[in-house]
């Protein structure tokens, strides 16, 4: 599998991009690889993923059943397993990492740096993020079902829904964000710093994404499944698979990133 990203021109993209791409890639990868059970055989098939400023990544798995991340830049990541099915994840410039399961279930992770990080649970079954630093994360829940995000440094994020069922994000800075649908099922996404976007279907089932600052991008489906985006700026975009079960990308000013993942998991299941 193929996959051609087109990255804007613009000056926010341009001044990211030396290892951007491939940097991205490999994370994406070993998150999924960790989420699934340090489970290898998350990557079926062979990748290929290029951009139009020239740097290309592949992933492949060697005749072991181990991951090869690597670009045309020289950078190259290992991902595998030892005897103990720990995962290893080492790259070509000396930096290794292995992400293990203590006897309890508990998730370790450590490198050849000296840092450690141990992600477990706690008697009342909340998430508890620790490492040798002295950094400590905690993920629980209240009665009330609302998720509480905390740090030993103060900080203090919330998620809950109200009584309407829309979703409430809060810290203790006064940021806040809420999630909620009208009553046609549109998407409304608002804050309490004025910003507002709204995602919905038109009656064509084209995704219409629009905002408070006038910007309107709409996303809608040909008859080969492939999506096609425009906005009220004259900008275009597309995500498409080829005959060769290629996905390519052209999206020069990125006015799909709001949605460009679901659309990409939507076409790998064609």
């Amino acid at each position: 599998m193929t996959v051609k990203a087109a990255i804007s021109s613009d000056k926010n993209y341009s001044k990211q991009l030396t290892d951007t791409l491939s940097n991205h890639i490999r994370e994406q990868i070993i998150k999924s690889v960790i989420s699934n059970g340090l489970d290898l055989n998350v990557i079926k098939n062979d990748l290929t993923i290029s951009d139009n400023k020239g740097i290309h990544t592949t992933v492949s798995k060697d005749i072991f059943g181990n991951l090869e991340i690597g670009d045309n830049k020289g950078n190259r990541k290992t991902v595998s397993k030892d005897i103990f099915g720990n995962l290893e994840i080492s790259d070509n410039k000396g930096n290794r990492t292995t992400i293990s399961k203590d006897i309890f279930g508990n998730l370790e992770i450590s490198d050849n740096k000296g840092n450690r990080k141990t992600v477990s649970k706690d008697i009342f079954d909340n998430l508890e993020i620790s490492d040798n630093k002295g950094n400590r994360t905690t993920v629980s829940k209240d009665i009330f079902d609302n998720l509480e995000i905390s740090d030993n440094k103060g900080n203090r994020t919330t998620v809950s829904k109200d009584i309407f069922d829309n979703l409430e994000i809060s810290d203790n800075k006064g940021n806040r964000t809420t999630v909620s649908k009208d009553i046609f099922d549109n998407l409304e996404i608002s804050d309490n710093k004025g910003n507002r976007t709204t995602v919905s279907k038109d009656i064509f089932d084209n995704l219409e994404i629009s905002d408070n600052k006038g910007n309107r991008t709409t996303v809608s489906k040909d008859i080969f499944g492939n999506y096609n985006a425009s906005d009220n700026k004259g900008n275009r975009a597309s995500i498409e698979k080829d005959i060769f079960g290629q996905i390519i990308i052209d999206d020069p000013k990125g006015i799909l990133k709001t949605v460009k993942s679901q659309l990409i998991q939507e076409l790998m299941k064609k």
